[in-house]
Order: C-alpha cells, then structure tokens, then sequence
C-alpha cells in the first residue's frame, strides 16, 4: 500500500501531464517521433497533424477520410500512416503542411506534394505495422500480411 500512495503523490494523479493545443477536435490513435524535432500524429477521418521544433502541431493534408491507426516508418525519407479500409497514407520527409479547412469540399480536395494514397487489395484495415528483417510486416482485419511499400 505504501508503494502506492509514493507512486500517486510523485505523479499527482496526471495533473503534471500538459495538454497540446492542436487545432482538431476528433481523436488520435497514434504518434511517433520522426526525428529529434519531429513528432507526427494520426487519427480520425484521415487527419495527420506533425510539429516540428516544439512549435505549433500543422496539418497534413492527404485528402483521405480513412481513419488512421497507426505510424510506419519507411525510411530517413519516408512515413506511412496505415488505416481503415486498407488505407496507406506516404509521406514524403520533411511533411509537408498547409492550412486545415474542416468544411472543405471533399472533391476539391489536393493532397500536399510528396503525399500519396493507396489502398491495399482486400481493403482489410491496417492497425499496426514494424519492419523486421528488411520487410514491412502488418497486423490487418484479415490476419498478419506483408506489406508492399513500393
């Protein structure tokens, strides 16, 4: 019991924890460091938000509305979101960013140069992804599959 009423008062219940302003009110499923400076974040309804530098979180735009489980991380150069439907977000690295229009017209939509969709055969969604010996494993709707990142 003593050990944890020390943990409790250490950690004061979360109130410690600070909360990051990010201009989205749907939740997130998923965040990765990229780099020293760079954090990325996927969730609901396809939306990608990344914050370089400790600044401010931006928007991605990929012009999916798949909502996205989680981050692979290709290489130096390159980041995938993977999600719902068999939905695969890449992401050119630097992200690139621009400004989030919660009404826009889906069909107006252009993704951010460098990003480009694709979405697996079966449509199984992907909830998670890692690398191990040189290939792109992934755990789907449909069981455990390699995933094709070229």
């Amino acid at each position: 019991m003593r050990a944890k009423q020390v943990c409790c008062q250490k950690y004061r219940y979360g109130k410690s924890w600070e909360r990051y302003f990010v201009d989205y009110t749907g939740s997130f499923f998923d965040i990765k460091p990229l780099d020293e400076n760079t954090v990325l974040a996927v969730g609901l309804r396809g939306n990608i938000f990344v914050n370089k530098n400790q600044g401010e979180w931006e928007y991605v735009q990929t012009c999916s509305t798949s909502t996205l489980n989680s981050i692979l991380i290709g290489s130096e150069s390159k980041v995938y979101a993977l999600g719902n439907n068999g939905m695969m977000v890449s992401a050119q690295r630097p992200l690139p960013t621009s400004m989030r229009d919660p009404y826009a017209n889906p069909s107006d939509c252009k993704a951010d140069d460098g990003i480009v969709v694709s979405q697996i055969k079966d449509k199984a969604a992907l909830l998670n992804a890692t690398q191990f010996n040189g290939t792109s494993i992934a755990v789907t709707a449909n069981g455990i599959k390699t995933l094709n990142l070229k």
